[in-house]
């Protein structure tokens, strides 16, 4: 009897469990981007230039940018950054760098953009 009532609960808890560990991972990406962002933008101003956020090296696929392998943040000292991930960027100059997301999340853009640039004047 025992078990029984175990075996139903389980089957009623388990599917709402894993609905609230993919919630948290979504946002737990979300907010790794979001905070991403906001470096680039605060180191942008503090510094009077350029901060941009780009894939990783190596994610492209299919030419198309795969932000979900993770990302780096860094501050353009030369405003030559190419548009093809951090491949060349000093190390000196990287503020953060992210390493990939969940394989079950991924973050999607609706065009082939490989960088976001954040100029001093706090606009993108």
């Amino acid at each position: 009897m025992t078990v029984a009532i175990v075996g139903i609960l389980a089957t009623i808890a388990i599917p709402n469990f894993q609905q609230i560990i993919q919630s948290n991972r979504i946002q737990a990406a979300a907010s790794e981007f979001q905070a991403g962002l906001a470096m680039a933008r605060s180191e942008a101003i503090k510094r009077g230039g350029d901060a941009r956020v780009t894939i990783v090296a190596n994610a492209l696929v299919g030419g198309n940018a795969n932000w979900s392998s993770g990302f780096t943040v860094f501050y353009d000292t030369t405003g030559t950054a190419s548009d093809l991930g951090a491949t060349a960027i000093p190390a000196n100059n990287i503020l953060m760098q992210t390493s990939a997301i969940n394989g079950s999340v991924a973050i999607a853009s609706n065009a082939p953009s490989y960088i976001l640039s954040m100029g001093k004047d706090a606009a993108f």
